[in-house]
């Protein structure tokens, strides 16, 4: 997980939107629901509206570490029975993976809700990378002022859904900015470190994800080459020129 800084208000805020959603959801019954039925109805609202950030960091595939899901707040009543009732159920809602995960550097178990997801960042479009082969190559676009602290730190997420968001030098656009650098990522040594990379295909042009090392940062290691670009801007049309009377 990624719980960043002290989460108690955060959390219980979590708590008390499941509980309303709980109060909707047993309305009208005599009977209590079971610790079963609870625990389902919270990992099904959790992963499908409820794990975003900062009470957890998701996947784009919609994955999350089972691990950072039991030391939640919410699930600390089932503490010593969560493994028990999640091999009671049977409905086949959720999907289970081992993956290796960067944060420890071994392998994991992640789960997702294989459907009713309103969790804005998951991309269903997306498609994990293994082998550099399939990749172009790929850039992260900087202004140029922030060029010195990325070539000593690396490049971070700069968007709320935590993800790393890079390019392929085809679809390269400049900004306003008249001097941009690109930084050119090194694919091989990035999937060698085991980074996570994926290609999402939402909006009809490929993107490329990943969500960097341990730190969550892509580190100048795998920087391949940086490049300056200057555009010269000059006026080869002057706006009223249309205007003028075309000679015959």
């Amino acid at each position: 997980m990624i719980l960043r800084g002290p989460l108690p208000r955060v959390l219980y805020a979590s708590e008390y939107s499941f509980r309303r959603f709980l109060s909707s959801q047993t309305s009208g019954r005599f009977s209590r629901p079971t610790d079963f039925e609870l625990f389902t109805r919270r990992l099904n609202w959790l992963l499908r509206h409820g794990a975003v950030p900062p009470v957890m960091t998701i996947r784009p595939d919609g994955y999350v570490r089972l691990d950072d899901v039991r030391n939640l707040e919410l699930f600390r009543r089932f503490s010593s029975q969560f493994d028990e009732l999640l091999a009671q159920d049977e409905s086949q809602s959720f999907k289970f993976i081992q993956e290796y995960d960067p944060q420890t550097g071994a392998d994991a178990t992640w789960i997702r809700a294989r459907r009713g997801h309103t969790i804005k960042s998951i991309d269903w479009s997306v498609q994990r990378i293994l082998s550099p082969e399939a990749v172009p190559t790929l850039v992260y676009s900087v202004d140029s002022d922030m060029w010195a602290s990325i070539r000593r730190q690396g490049i971070r997420s700069q968007t709320t859904d935590g993800l790393i968001h890079l390019q392929s030098t085809n679809l390269v656009k400049n900004f306003d900015d008249p001097s941009h650098i690109f930084v050119l990522i090194d694919v091989v040594k990035m999937l060698a470190a085991r980074m996570p990379l994926w290609r999402s295909t939402r909006g009809g042009r490929p993107a490329w994800l990943t969500t960097g090392d341990a730190n969550s940062v892509l580190p100048p290691q795998v920087f391949f080459e940086a490049v300056k670009v200057e555009v010269d801007r000059q006026t080869v049309q002057a706006r009223n020129l249309a205007e003028q009377e075309v000679p015959v």
